[in-house]
């Protein structure tokens, strides 16, 4: 499986040579070289546009900026579910003088005994970029910190979703709080754990009392 996405991303990556590269310096169009040429890429694997252009992101930046990641790819070291995530973990080295050294130190890891999670890759990433270029991985935190939101979602049976991104360290604060006030309830309480912590989170919001329902 990872051969055969190696592929798909080496004729991908061929594609974005043939019809971006030669245009992108001087391309002002609305639907540039390269909508178009994640357009003809969608249409041929019956996908999105969006996938398609993540597509060519993915096969972009596996060739310019990690030819030995991409090499493990092609060995099977290393699965192609990671590779979304470390391409979108190393943006920040991009024409940095560091980027082959980046590239050499990941792929090296990768192609040690052991097995591999998202947040495994991931932690894996950050620790190389850091070690290269700690102000990077500084840098990709407050791009992060400032993209916080609020957000509501609407549910089906009158039911709807309630977020928000923050710090880590806040949302630990939240989670502990919210565990806290579910918990002060007796064994006699017929609600779930997680519906308890639902209504105790509106408590809060509310200033509201929260106690059992027996």
């Amino acid at each position: 499986a990872a051969y055969l996405e190696w592929r798909r991303y080496r004729h991908v990556a061929a594609l974005h040579t043939d019809l971006v590269l030669a245009e992108e310096d001087r391309d002002e169009r609305a639907v540039d070289a390269f909508a178009q040429c994640a357009a003809r890429i969608a249409t041929a694997l019956s996908v999105s546009q969006y996938v398609a252009e993540r597509l060519l992101d993915n096969a972009v930046a596996l060739r310019d900026r990690l030819p030995r990641v991409f090499e493990c790819l092609r060995d099977g070291v290393v699965s192609p579910s990671y590779i979304r995530t470390i391409v979108s973990r190393t943006e920040l080295i991009h024409g940095r003088s560091y980027q082959g050294l980046v590239d050499a130190d990941i792929a090296d890891a990768l192609r040690k005994p052991g097995s591999w999670s998202t947040g495994r890759v991931r932690d894996l990433c950050d620790q190389m970029v850091y070690r290269r270029d700690p102000d990077a991985v500084r840098e990709r935190r407050d791009d992060a910190l400032k993209g916080r939101c609020f957000f509501t979602e609407a549910g089906l049976d009158g039911m709807a979703t309630v977020g928000a991104t923050m710090s880590a360290e806040q949302a630990a604060i939240v989670a502990r709080v919210v565990e806290r006030l579910a918990a002060q309830v007796c064994r006699h309480d017929s609600r779930t754990k997680t519906a308890r912590a639902s209504d105790a989170l509106f408590a809060l919001v509310k200033h509201a009392p929260f106690g059992c329902d027996c």
